[in-house]
């Protein structure tokens, strides 16, 4: 018998499994004392589990070059999990569903432990995906490279720029207070030179005052008196 010849007769009994009632079987009669702390819920979960699982062994045909006696202990827990499954679909009692339940854990526990459940979930080509991967680590490593190489020359063009419109905003700034310095400055001069001007004005006109002959008449009749 071939490898292929094996793997399709296991095929064919999950394909079996796939096609069984699930409505009923997946129903909760609501009945069920948990098996080993597990509920029915449980074991809704664990048989969704394997039913992935094996959908994705058998699609990414990772059985391929798996060893025979793993192939072939495959097949035998399907055929008995199938048996149990369908049992439990006619029979909605605690017997069944233990049994039931604890083939379907047989089969993840073996899908596990013999690295299928690995193989399935990143498909059989790994090493080929591995090396995908790490190249696009790599092309992802050298982007930050040049981001960051990036950002340095950016940085570099920018500096000098605000370093430059600050310096030219400083000696705005100090040329407009020089000339608003200077602009306060004229005006105080202005207004001194005002103030000088018109206080000789007041002299001036007081001591015209008291030189006339009027006000000297006046000063001298005061005395007489």
């Amino acid at each position: 018998m071939s490898r292929t010849t094996l793997i399709n007769q296991g095929k064919l009994v999950f394909e079996n499994i796939k096609n069984l009632d699930q409505a009923t079987l997946l129903k909760d009669p609501n009945n069920l004392q948990p098996w080993n702390g597990l509920d029915f819920e449980d074991f809704v979960v664990s048989y969704q589990d394997m039913i992935d699982l094996l959908d994705a062994i058998y699609e990414n045909e990772i059985l391929e070059n798996a060893p025979f006696n793993l192939i072939n202990g495959l097949n035998s827990q399907l055929n008995a999990a199938h048996q149990h499954l369908s049992a439990f679909i006619a029979n909605r009692a605690q017997g069944q569903f233990q049994n039931a339940f604890q083939h379907v854990e047989n089969v993840r526990t073996n899908i596990q432990q013999w690295g299928f459940r690995y193989e399935a979930v990143l498909g059989r080509d790994i090493e080929k995906r591995s090396k995908l991967i790490d190249e696009e680590i790599a092309k992802l490593l050298s982007n930050k490279d040049e981001i960051e190489s990036l950002k340095r020359n950016v940085s570099s063009l920018i500096e000098p720029a605000v370093a430059g419109s600050l310096s030219k905003s400083f000696s705005d700034r100090k040329d407009a207070l020089n000339e608003k310095q200077s602009r306060w400055f004229w005006v105080s001069v202005i207004m001194a030179a005002i103030s000088i001007i018109a206080t000789g004005f007041i002299v001036w006109s007081i001591v015209g005052i008291f030189n006339s002959e009027e006000v000297l008449k006046a000063l001298e009749a005061n005395k007489n008196n």
